[in-house]
């Protein structure tokens, strides 16, 4: 039964036409940026200090990179080189999570990862990169990500292809064990009831047996919460927590969802937003109070 409180797309109108363009290499899209503003600051850091890139060489190495990754597959993210955006540390619950995954005591799951910054941070921030995983749909994202990052020879996480739509793959013997799932930018790529399986498929990786133990994410909004003509779902803050009503309601497991829509995806105009000014930065944090049974 559809939900009558969700909004649908207006007849006859898609807010989101120029979705329908993404899969496309042709680099005239209105994300893919012909011109480098820089990298962020956070991100040189990395480079320079994790990686070992030369302060001169950082920019010319980005876009390198950018350019292969877009011949692996031309996501919006990749064009407007969102690679390079650190999202997991600006979360309110970081400092609680990097303390316990310092310690040994907690493991941390990425799922689709790209190319790995919020990994790599973890991991310069003093994490053992053996208590790290990663799931990326998109296998040459991975060696890019070693190119990227120069730690092929070093990162110990266990990084992996898979599909977390399916547990019929490596992910299966994560289950029940991890503290901490990541979805960066990842949501919004789906319709609702994709959503509600990738979410589902998410709470079967956590650690019953532990309090406070989460799914945390960003992915774009929209300011009203609609599903668009090419099948993607945007939540708003109210949308996203009737979908965790509803997962909690279906799984009998007790959750806590915190959810903030701000303008801080930095897209100045309609064109970086793919044509449209509704979009926002969608951010979450889901953590599980209760479990009953468990998901079956």
């Amino acid at each position: 039964m559809e939900d009558s409180t969700i909004t649908p797309v207006p007849s006859g109108k898609s807010f989101y036409s120029a979705a329908s363009q993404i899969g496309s290499k042709d680099k005239s899209a209105g994300w893919y940026e012909k011109t480098f503003l820089g990298c962020p600051i956070d991100a040189r850091k990395l480079l320079e200090t994790y990686s070992g890139v030369p302060a001169d060489e950082v920019d010319s190495h980005i876009l390198t990179i950018r350019d292969k990754a877009w011949d692996i597959y031309p996501y919006p993210c990749i064009g407007q080189f969102r690679f390079l955006n650190l999202t997991l540390h600006n979360h309110p619950s970081y400092t609680a999570i990097l303390q316990l995954l310092k310690g040994g005591e907690a493991k941390y799951l990425d799922v689709g990862f790209c190319l790995g910054q919020d990994i790599r941070k973890l991991v310069a921030d003093g994490v053992p990169s053996q208590n790290i995983y990663g799931a990326e749909i998109e296998s040459p994202f991975i060696d890019l990500g070693y190119e990227l990052w120069r730690d092929k020879d070093t990162l110990q996480a266990h990084l992996m292809q898979a599909d977390a739509l399916t547990l019929e793959n490596s992910l299966r013997d994560l289950q029940g064990t991890i503290d901490y799932v990541h979805l960066g930018m990842v949501l919004h790529v789906f319709d609702r009831p994709k959503q509600i399986l990738l979410l589902e498929n998410c709470m079967r990786f956590l650690n019953t047996d532990k309090q406070g133990a989460m799914i945390l994410g960003e992915a774009v909004g929209d300011v009203e919460g609609l599903q668009t003509s090419a099948g993607y779902f945007m939540h708003n803050d109210l949308t996203l927590r009737q979908l965790c009503t509803e997962i909690s309601e279906r799984t009998g497991q007790q959750l806590e969802c915190h959810v903030t829509l701000d303008e801080g995806m930095s897209m100045p105009d309609a064109e970086r937003k793919c044509g449209v000014n509704r979009s926002r930065r969608l951010a979450f944090e889901i953590r599980l109070l209760r479990s009953s049974q468990g998901i079956s």
